[in-house]
């Protein structure tokens, strides 16, 4: 049977401000902006691409959803591309008995009025947990979201965007792409288990030829 995920579709960075960084990434590194700076009333954000994914920068007004211990900067987590549809991973993630949240749409208005879908989140409660957020994202073939054109798909996108990098020769870091995540957990036999099902082949090492490998991370004891 085949994966319940794609690829990485983006890393979410929660920040204190997100300005900073995301000049670092777009001026100095050249990475093109797949998502111009935004501000509003909840949050600063603007996202990056690097390749093969993008990373999302995003400083809340507010981090009371984030634990006293991992408040800004951290990575807050990444969303997992499904590897058909959503529906579908979603159903091999049952078979395989792993808890997902129930699928929440992201909508707007398209430029006659419509209403329309741009994505549908679903968060793997099995990998996730306040401080690490791991979660299905599937975008609409035809997203009204700002600042991307309606007739672009999501894969237009991405296209458009890894041509540009390629352009710019990777910026002067010479970067192709995102290589592989590395996760920290304290229960590294759950959460391989974990992941091995969602892979939907059997492993014998969680470092795999998928770009996330686990290593056994003991928090420091506070007491």
């Amino acid at each position: 049977m085949p994966a319940a995920y794609r690829s990485i579709d983006h890393g979410v960075l929660r920040l204190v401000t997100a300005e900073p960084l995301f000049m670092l990434l777009s001026d100095t590194f050249q990475l093109p902006v797949a998502w111009p700076l935004q501000r509003a009333d909840f949050a600063t954000y603007g996202w990056v691409h690097v390749g093969n994914t993008d990373l999302e920068l995003w400083a809340a007004s507010s981090n009371v959803d984030l634990p006293a211990h991992a408040q800004p900067p951290l990575i807050h987590g990444f969303a997992l591309e499904p590897a058909q549809s959503l529906p579908e991973s979603l159903a091999w993630m049952e078979q395989a008995g792993l808890s997902v949240k129930a699928p929440r749409a992201f909508r707007s208005q398209d430029a006659s009025g419509q209403l329309v879908t741009n994505f549908t989140n679903a968060v793997v409660q099995d990998l996730s947990a306040p401080s690490c957020c791991i979660f299905f994202c599937e975008w609409d073939r035809h997203a009204a979201i700002y600042p991307w054109a309606e007739a672009a798909t999501p894969a237009d996108r991405r296209a458009e965007l890894r041509g540009k990098l390629r352009s710019r020769e990777g910026g002067p870091l010479g970067i192709t792409g995102l290589q592989g995540i590395r996760l920290g957990t304290p229960d590294l036999r759950a959460h391989f288990r974990h992941w091995k099902a969602i892979a939907g082949r059997s492993l014998t090492s969680p470092y795999s030829s998928r770009p996330i490998s686990l290593w056994n991370w003991c928090p420091q004891s506070t007491s």
